[in-house]
């Protein structure tokens, strides 16, 4: 098993549009053989990655989004340009009082 770090390190090799494909066909195929379906599968990889972006850099960001289609789950797209600590801050507590369904 692979730890989110090492499936991130993995991502960012990644340098073209196919090298991506081809990389996260394999990691759905991964998730699969654990009992995963393949759309919920490319859901949570995507979504980890985009969230894993959010500790780098915004040329990181903006390759893991360009590359995956990786949005960050609770930022959103282009949030390096604009976000702040305060709306950051903001944006974690409203995630966290909502319920599941939100």
């Amino acid at each position: 098993m692979k730890t989110y770090g090492e499936q991130f390190q993995e991502a960012l090799k990644c340098e073209t549009e196919e090298e991506a494909k081809a990389w996260l066909a394999r990691e759905v195929r991964r998730y699969e053989e654990e009992g995963v379906s393949p759309h919920e599968a490319a859901t949570t990889i995507c979504s980890n990655l985009g969230y894993m972006a959010g500790y780098y850099d915004s040329k990181t960001a903006a390759k893991v989004q360009a590359l995956f289609g990786a949005i960050h789950p609770i930022f959103g797209p282009d949030y390096w340009n604009t976000m702040t600590g305060d709306r950051a801050f903001e944006l974690g507590l409203r995630r966290g009082r909502a319920t599941p369904s939100e």
